[in-house]
């Protein structure tokens, strides 16, 4: 994990000290049976006052979904039929 609660996405080549990315689901994902799923949760706050959150999931052939936290507010508006400009935000 990173200071903001991320999963990491560059490192270091010690041997040049370039920054290189890297995607984690990436190196895992060859490493999965068929038929299974790996999910990756992160959160993180910003000085405890707003806090974020997303998670990813990737099947064994490469597929990917992600969702955020904010997606609430779009499936909220359409679970409701309510106008997502109508949905207070959470974060103000």
């Amino acid at each position: 994990m990173t200071d903001d609660g991320g999963w990491p996405t560059v490192y270091f080549d010690d041997d040049d000290d370039e920054e290189l990315e890297f995607d984690p689901a990436e190196l895992i994902c060859p490493y999965l049976e068929d038929g299974q799923v790996l999910v990756l949760l992160e959160v993180g706050a910003e000085r405890l006052r707003y806090l974020t959150g997303r998670a990813e999931a990737y099947a064994s052939d490469g597929r990917r979904t992600v969702i955020g936290l904010s997606n609430i507010y779009q499936a909220a508006a359409d679970a409701f039929g309510i106008p997502i400009n109508e949905i207070g935000a959470a974060e103000e």
